[in-house]
């Protein structure tokens, strides 16, 4: 299939400018909203009403008992895709499904070593970067977000304990934890107990570490207190739906930020699973990966035709499988930040 370069160009610049035209929405609305500390209506999906996390019901993972020393708070990626209404309802029974399955299939990552708690979030639907006025998808957004903040600080007043986390999120739940961080980390007391937060599938520039001088990137395999961040892409391919060019990036296989190129070898396995959390195929040595200078993780051994869906990526962008292509470093990485974290002790 031949590519439409010069219109999948377009298609990113309209994106680019769409972004940050929302981002900047958002902050506005951001200023403007609280927590309701109080119990919602769970019959109904009044966006003016702030998700009552006193309530087990409004979250999708929240452990009976804790077995770990590790937690991680969980933001699921987009799994709506419905614009009626634009806000996912989450005492819908189907789309607190689509949760649970999506969330099933991305923790095997964290939970052999982490306790998971996943609160529900009314997140925007997918399409709404493109169909809706910035101002209006920043509304919506913010909805998220004010509800992913009001999660995030009941668990740390009510269920953390004191104990180490690491945030868990990718596409719109990365992007929203990066506001999180942006906007609540320059609260020592999180810094301290933050192990890492891996926000796969979004973009996070330099200019936000100068301004956030909290968030560090990630610049090897076990310092603490870091963001992993990277929008992985075919090596000849520049399009996603994610990727800004100039995000910073971090090697997955090297857990570096510079360009050296981490041959297959490094790679200690693809994996793919189904919505029950069961291993549906491995492959080992799966890809290579390579920080090219736009920022992006490039990689050559997929064959972008494989991957290819023109619902949800451009052709060459593998945001779906930022986790699958380097699940088994990204295990393992985990397990040795955790190690690293006690052994500061």
């Amino acid at each position: 299939m031949k590519l439409n370069k010069t219109k999948l160009s377009l298609c990113k610049s309209k994106y680019i400018l769409r972004v940050f035209e929302i981002l900047f929405f958002i902050v506005f609305f951001a200023t403007l909203c609280g927590c309701y500390d109080g119990h919602s209506d769970n019959n109904d999906n009044d966006l003016q009403t702030q998700i009552a996390y006193d309530d087990p019901y409004n979250w999708a993972s929240l452990p009976s008992s804790i077995v770990k020393d590790v937690d991680v708070f969980y933001a699921y990626p987009t799994v709506y895709f419905d614009a009626d209404p634009p806000n996912m309802d989450i005492t819908d029974e189907k789309n607190r499904q689509d949760v649970i399955d999506k969330m099933n299939a991305q923790m095997g990552l964290y939970s052999p070593y982490t306790n998971i708690f996943a609160p529900y979030y009314r997140q925007m639907y997918r399409d709404g970067f493109d169909d809706l006025p910035a101002e209006e998808a920043s509304e919506l957004l913010n909805v998220a977000y004010e509800d992913i903040v009001c999660a995030f600080k009941y668990y740390m007043q009510n269920l953390n304990d004191g104990r180490p986390f690491i945030l868990v999120g990718h596409s719109q739940g990365a992007g929203i934890l990066v506001d999180l961080l942006r906007n609540e980390f320059h609260n020592e007391s999180y810094m301290e107990k933050m192990i890492a937060a891996y926000t796969t599938g979004v973009s996070i520039m330099n200019s936000d570490t100068v301004n956030y001088p909290w968030i560090k990137i990630a610049q090897s395999a076990t310092d603490l207190g870091v963001v992993i961040i990277y929008n992985t892409l075919d090596s000849q391919h520049y399009e996603s739906s994610s990727f800004q060019t100039g995000s910073l990036c971090v090697n997955p296989l090297l857990w570096t930020t510079d360009t050296t190129y981490a041959p297959q070898t490094e790679n200690l396995g693809a994996v793919w699973t189904d919505s029950d959390g069961n291993i549906t195929q491995e492959i080992e040595n799966f890809t290579d990966a390579q920080i090219r200078d736009d920022g992006a993780l490039a990689v050559t051994t997929p064959d972008p035709d494989d991957y290819y869906d023109p619902d949800r990526q451009p052709y060459g962008g593998y945001h779906d499988y930022d986790q699958i292509f380097f699940y088994r470093n990204l295990q393992q990485n985990v397990a040795d930040r955790i190690d690293a974290y006690y052994a500061k002790e």
